[in-house]
């Protein structure tokens, strides 16, 4: 296999791993101490296996992970990739789900390719609310700043 194909199968089995409903499985792609800037506050989140347990089981089922339009570029022992994630949840009966904008960084060590970083974001409104835009999707709306 190609590193990148090493990298998209890293993220896949996450993805694999939080649809089985396994957070301890979810943070054996992570290095020792990444750095992750996540949705929830703070501004910086440590790697949590109970935490992100606790915010699967806050669903009905666990959450589905796909991605889009995913890149990854790799240089030696280092590599990057970004894309969009869609994230289907249930609670109460009722489907939902969102899409985020996603980076992460990897390094390459003795046991392969591990996440260094992972940046998640999702664009705001720039009103008076500030609300997280959670409706838009991959290519969709303009960028537009309100005037007030």
């Amino acid at each position: 296999m190609s590193d990148q194909s090493d990298i998209r199968a890293l993220l896949d089995r996450q993805a694999s791993d939080m649809a089985a409903g396994d957070a301890q499985a979810v943070m054996t792609g992570f290095s020792e101490r990444p750095v992750l800037f996540d949705l929830p506050p703070p501004m910086q989140v440590d790697a949590d296996a109970a935490g992100l347990q606790e915010w699967i089981d806050g669903w009905d089922r666990p959450p589905v992970v796909t991605y889009r339009d995913l890149e990854v570029e790799v240089a030696g022992d280092l590599a990057v990739a970004w894309g969009f994630v869609h994230t289907a949840v249930r609670r109460g009966g009722e489907d939902g789900g969102y899409w985020t904008r996603c980076t992460w960084a990897f390094r390459r060590g003795p046991d392969g390719w591990r996440i260094t970083h992972n940046h998640t974001s999702v664009p705001f409104y720039m009103d008076d609310n500030q609300r997280a835009a959670l409706d838009l999707e991959p290519g969709t709306g303009a960028a537009k700043i309100s005037e007030g």
